[in-house]
């Protein structure tokens, strides 16, 4: 009985969105989007998720939540997930990420970014001569 209970609450908070005080301090929710975060990267399981922040595309007008992690291969990954915004609890905020993401890993890139419009862009070689760098771009549904 306890476990239905738990279950319902759960989709409760799913449906009602995340709630935020601060959408440009995500750190307090960050246990809440690695959770969301999971369910939307099932396919390509991500590590080390953290350093979430908001932010918003000026050419899309999409606003997303992004993070930075690890692949399986211990390589480093950002991802992101669009997300909805509407009026919170006690003049906060509510994100809602919807059920597909994106990510970027590098190839000879040590720092990938995501591009304004969509895909991905290498901003660091790994190497210094800087040949063959970029990022994979993949989005999950």
């Amino acid at each position: 009985m306890a476990v239905l209970l738990l279950v319902a609450a759960g989709c409760q908070q799913a449906a009602d969105g995340i709630q935020v005080s601060d959408l440009h301090d995500l750190s307090p929710v960050a246990s809440e989007l690695s959770a969301r975060f999971d369910q939307i990267f099932v396919a390509q399981p991500l590590q080390n998720k953290g350093k979430y922040t908001f932010t918003e595309d000026a050419e899309t007008h999409q606003s997303f939540v992004e993070g930075e992690g690890t692949d399986q291969d211990g390589n480093a990954v950002i991802f992101r997930a669009e997300c909805k915004v509407s009026e919170g609890q006690g003049g906060g905020k509510a994100l809602k990420l919807v059920n597909m993401g994106e990510s970027c890993s590098g190839n000879n890139c040590s720092l990938c970014a995501f591009a304004t419009g969509g895909g991905c862009t290498c901003r660091k070689a790994a190497s210094p001569s800087g040949e063959n760098a970029y990022c994979n771009h993949t989005v999950t549904k």
